[in-house]
């Protein structure tokens, strides 16, 4: 009787630690980011006195590879054709950068970590302000197949912008999940316009 009695706990023991140990899994999948069920679109969150909340609801996107990174992708919010030609009020423009794939045993998989680099760019009618930061997120896919990444956690701020731009931003934080197809071709052209835009507000914070 003794003996049944021992077997017995001694299973529910190890059930117990089975669920235990499957649940502290499940767990630190959320907290890193790595649960993929989450489809949050990419948003941006002001800390300033405003605490505006920015939409990236992206209708152009895509990914290429890029030298010395795991792949980058662009977008917009602006129709390519306007983009290109100029004819449009407002609108933003993002690059993100993948540094490197965390990978468990051989990078770093805290959110404190960073391996996401940011760039964007926010329009409204003449005045333009770049934004650029950096952060944590989970890459999957390729920039040869179409790349998504879940941004966990990542800081951005002002780094340059056109005389009489209004930055509602900064400090500002992002998460969310982005998705882009591949295709150089347009992310080029994203790249092309995103520089120049990079280019003027440098030449006009120089100037004042």
């Amino acid at each position: 009787m003794q003996q049944a009695t021992h077997q017995l706990l001694t299973h529910q023991k190890m059930l117990r630690n089975s669920f235990l140990f499957i649940l502290l899994i499940f767990l630190s999948g959320c907290s890193n980011g790595n649960f993929l069920g989450n489809q949050q679109v990419l948003q941006v969150h002001s800390l300033g006195p405003e605490e505006l909340l920015l939409h990236c609801d992206f209708n152009v996107l895509a990914s290429l590879p890029s030298s010395g990174t795991e792949g980058e992708l662009w977008a917009t919010d602006i129709p390519l054709d306007l983009l290109e030609s100029g004819n449009f009020e407002s609108g933003q423009i993002i690059q993100m950068q993948v540094l490197w794939i965390p990978t468990p045993g051989k990078t770093p998989l805290a959110p404190t970590s960073t391996n996401i680099t940011i760039k964007q760019i926010i329009i409204s009618g003449d005045e333009s302000g770049v934004y650029v930061g950096a952060g944590y997120g989970w890459p999957t896919g390729s920039p040869q197949e179409g790349l998504s990444i879940h941004m966990e956690d990542a800081t951005i701020e002002l780094q340059s912008s056109t005389l009489n731009f209004s930055d509602l931003l900064t400090p500002a934080t992002m998460v969310g999940y982005i998705h882009a197809p591949a295709d150089t071709t347009i992310a080029r052209k994203l790249s092309a316009i995103a520089e120049q835009y990079t280019i003027n507000n440098t030449i006009n914070n120089t100037k004042n």
